[in-house]
């Protein structure tokens, strides 16, 4: 299976400073579940200090 992530950073300060979480939401004909995806890395600083080199806000 393959995700795409599309993220928008509307504050390039904050995005750097905190931890944000990636939370994933699976719909099946049984039901809805909910999960905090983990990780040992920052994951999303990397593309955030991209983002913010193009777009500083």
């Amino acid at each position: 299976m393959a995700l795409s992530l599309v993220l928008g950073v509307t504050d390039c300060r904050a995005a750097l400073s905190e931890d944000v979480p990636l939370v994933v939401e699976v719909e099946q004909w049984w039901g809805r579940t909910t999960a905090e995806v983990r990780s040992e890395e920052r994951w999303h600083t990397l593309s955030v200090e991209s983002a913010c080199r193009l777009n500083p806000s």
